[in-house]
């Protein structure tokens, strides 16, 4: 799977047609086609109902969309405002980050963002601990809350959405849950101060009747446990995206914590 696949994608869920997102793209219709049967092909689900009247995006498609803008939009913000508005740029920068935005978010973006401004020498520290700006200890940060710092400048990137997955044999195992709840299920947590008033009150009555097999402070120990097949994973659908390793299921998006860069 490419990212091309998935940019023909959202032209089609934008634009309704093959023939509308053909004109979009500047190609022709047979190509958009091509890209969206290949990436069905690659995710093993079909994306879109043909119709004589245009595209209308399945169950599956329309996850696949969210996920997917949610990228969109992150990378390009990312992209735009790390390097600043000024091409000469140089120097290292040191830029705070949770493992799974640099994993999923800033490393796919890489590319782009040296092409912009090949000067700067990006230092990432990975983790969740809020390193002090203000004393130096990075210049940028990746943050989930806005900070009440007078010396710090933040601006809103976007958001992220959180919802839940599973891995497809611990659906055939233990069948799919219910849109109510994940009582009788096993599920993984992460609980950490990232995601402000922690997840399990977040997730209230949802989590009622459920097993927790493991908590972790490390979503992506947490996704590896959810993909090995050890239960209901809750955590940021772009972990998930593109990995064939783990589904969206019941509830499905439960909130969507904003995310700032400092």
């Amino acid at each position: 799977m490419e990212w091309d696949q998935l940019r023909y994608m959202l032209a089609v869920a934008r634009g309704g047609s093959m023939q509308a997102a053909a004109i979009a793209l500047g190609v022709d219709r047979a190509t958009v086609q091509r890209h969206v049967e290949a990436l069905e092909t690659a995710l093993g689900t079909r994306l879109f109902h043909r119709r004589s009247s245009g595209c209308v995006m399945t169950e599956s498609g329309e996850a696949i969309f969210s996920i997917v803008s949610d990228i969109e939009a992150a990378t390009a913000t990312l992209v735009a405002r790390v390097g600043g508005r000024e091409k000469r740029a140089e120097g290292r920068v040191r830029l705070t980050v949770p493992e799974f935005f640099a994993v999923h978010v800033l490393a796919p973006a890489m590319t782009e963002l040296a092409a912009l401004y090949p000067g700067i020498e990006l230092e990432v520290i990975c983790g969740h601990a809020f390193l002090d700006l203000s004393r130096g200890e990075a210049d940028i940060a990746i943050r989930n809350r806005r900070p009440h710092h007078s010396s710090l400048v933040s601006r809103r990137l976007g958001a992220v959405g959180v919802g839940t997955f599973a891995a497809p044999a611990y659906v055939e195992a233990h069948g799919m849950p219910p849109f109510d709840g994940l009582d009788g299920h096993r599920v993984v947590l992460f609980e950490e101060t990232i995601l402000e008033g922690g997840l399990t009150r977040r997730m209230g009555a949802l989590l009622d009747g459920a097993h927790v097999a493991l908590r972790s402070n490390d979503l992506l120990a947490v996704a590896a446990t959810v993909r090995a097949g050890a239960g209901v994973g809750i955590f940021p659908a772009v972990i998930a995206h593109g990995d064939a390793g783990l589904i969206p299921v019941p509830p499905g998006r439960l909130f969507v914590p904003e995310v700032y860069l400092v």
